[in-house]
């Protein structure tokens, strides 16, 4: 049921979609207490994993910008080469 709160379009402009910098959620109350978001919880029983998450999200999203703008390696670029030891 809880998650069904967060799919109400007349809180949320898109609830079907996935959307990390909503803008109907206010980035400095997103994981607090005062959220309207209720997927980590309100007031006092606010998810401990909710900085966590955040932080996840916050990652993996720039791992992902900066791996689309640069070219990757050829592996064999990472592997020593073997030498001959006399």
């Amino acid at each position: 049921m809880i998650g069904a709160t967060n799919c109400d379009s007349n809180v949320f402009e898109s609830p079907d979609k996935f959307n990390v910098y909503c803008p109907d959620i206010d980035i400095k109350k997103a994981f607090s207490g005062t959220a309207r978001h209720l997927a980590f919880g309100l007031s006092i029983y606010n998810c401990v994993g909710a900085a966590f998450a955040k932080l996840k999200i916050e990652i993996d999203s720039t791992i992902k910008d900066n791996i689309s703008r640069k070219k990757l390696r050829d592996i064999k670029d990472f592997v020593k080469k073997t030498s001959k030891m006399n």
